[in-house]
């Protein structure tokens, strides 16, 4: 499955929903060998990042190593092709109807959004004119493209799990590809600049929730690219800011700091009536928590509650959402990083006063909540915090939620023979 140097997605994968790090599989694969035969291979973090990126592939030993920590075949993890003919014939009873089941929701899920969310009253004549000859591109038409995109951040928001939109949004994404191909006079290009970058954002999100990083990766990367041509400086900063999230959810704090300080950079440039300032500031004191840095960190979050005496039409409720109610969380969650479980603990309950449905940003406060107990011992608690996670994680689906889970769970191995932690372990199956 995997040739050249094209990267190796399912080695990644299965690293990532693990939560573990490069070093924590060069580790796992130490331990195996020197229990299995007393010697220590010459594997690190940087070989793991190799077979990671297809710079390297691992020999057939590193190989069946592979396969063994994480408890799978080696075609599941881009080694070998091994393609696999499915019938209805080889189907049970039983599988069949998992599978009518299954469809049956997807199509229950698509209503609800649908009756919830009616799609826009839009001209489609003249949009499909449109596609078939650009050049009758004009205002009103990306006045409705704009409206599309609206409709999409809505549904998206309002959609569990998130992937479910994400058909729709690959159909106007394309569209908007294609107007981009075509030339156009500038003030029409900017605009479709504009409108594509926010489309961009919105599908790098989706991606992101299924924890596929790449592909989030190079939608950010296109909405940057758009938005600079538009200049376009808060949507430039805001995809600066969502690139940031995939190396701060890797751990790899260090390199999120150059991609937030050019976001603090554009935002400066942007309009000061909106938030993004204080989004990326935010996010940095995320990131500085995440190396141990406290005074930059609280410097950080100092300059966000600035965001208090912003008016409520700040952000705009799509590509730009932060506002004054997400500092209690953000706050909580800089704090944990930082191992300082008493401050975390009284700013994530405050989060949670205000969060009282159960969404995704309540799931992952929990699950803050669970590391606080953690970090003060107090391993009953810390499940029931938990708990309660997964139970908003089962019927909100979301990669962002588990991947907090998982990383809790991995954070309990020393507690394993406790009673409370082997029934959240079995509650996190349910995850998998």
């Amino acid at each position: 499955m995997n040739s050249g140097n094209k990267p190796n997605n399912y080695l990644r994968h299965h690293r990532s929903t693990r939560c573990w790090s490069l070093q924590r599989v060069a580790d796992e694969i130490r331990k195996m060998s020197i229990k299995e035969n007393g010697k220590e291979p010459g594997v690190n973090a940087d070989m793991v990042g190799q077979w990671e990126r297809g710079i390297k592939t691992p020999s057939p030993y590193y190989r069946e190593k592979l396969c063994q920590i994480y408890g799978t075949q080696a075609d599941q993890l881009g080694f070998q092709i091994s393609p696999v003919v499915l019938s209805a014939q080889n189907l049970t009873e039983n599988n069949i109807m998992n599978s009518k089941r299954r469809e049956l929701l997807y199509l229950l899920s698509l209503a609800g959004t649908a009756l919830t969310l009616p799609f826009p009253d839009l001209d489609w004549d003249r949009i499909s004119k449109v596609q078939v000859k650009p050049s009758l591109l004009d205002d009103v038409v990306l006045d409705d493209l704009e409206t599309m995109n609206t409709h999409y951040w809505r549904a998206y928001l309002a959609s569990s799990p998130k992937k479910l939109v994400l058909d729709g949004v690959l159909r106007q994404l394309k569209m908007l590809v294609g107007f981009l191909k075509e030339p156009h006079v500038a003030f029409l290009h900017t605009r479709l600049c504009s409108i594509a970058s926010d489309l961009s954002q919105l599908t790098g999100e989706i991606f992101l929730d299924v924890n596929d990083y790449d592909a989030a990766q190079s939608c950010y990367v296109f909405s940057a690219f758009a938005a600079k041509e538009a200049l376009a400086y808060d949507l430039w900063a805001c995809a600066f800011i969502r690139h940031s999230f995939l190396p701060i959810f890797d751990e790899q704090y260090q390199d999120a700091l150059p991609l937030l300080y050019q976001a603090r950079k554009l935002a400066q440039h942007g309009n000061h009536s909106l938030t993004t300032r204080f989004w990326a500031e935010a996010v940095s004191a995320d990131a500085y928590a995440g190396i141990g840095d406290l005074t930059s960190c609280q410097r950080a979050l100092d300059t966000t509650k600035s965001v208090f005496l912003m008016s409520e039409s700040a952000n705009n409720g799509s590509w730009l959402r932060f506002d004054s109610g997400r500092i209690a969380e953000q706050t909580g969650a800089c704090y944990v990083r930082l191992g300082q479980p008493d401050l975390a603990e009284s700013a994530l309950q405050e989060a949670l006063v205000h969060l009282p449905l159960a969404n995704r940003r309540k799931a992952i406060v929990l699950t803050d909540l669970a590391k606080v107990a953690l970090q003060k011992h107090n391993v009953e608690q810390a499940c029931s915090f938990a708990n309660q996670a997964i139970e908003i994680a089962v019927h909100k689906p979301s990669g962002v939620i588990s991947k907090g889970i998982f990383s809790l769970s991995t954070q309990l191995e020393s507690y394993a023979s406790s009673a409370v932690v082997k029934d959240f372990r079995q509650r996190v199956g349910l995850l998998l």
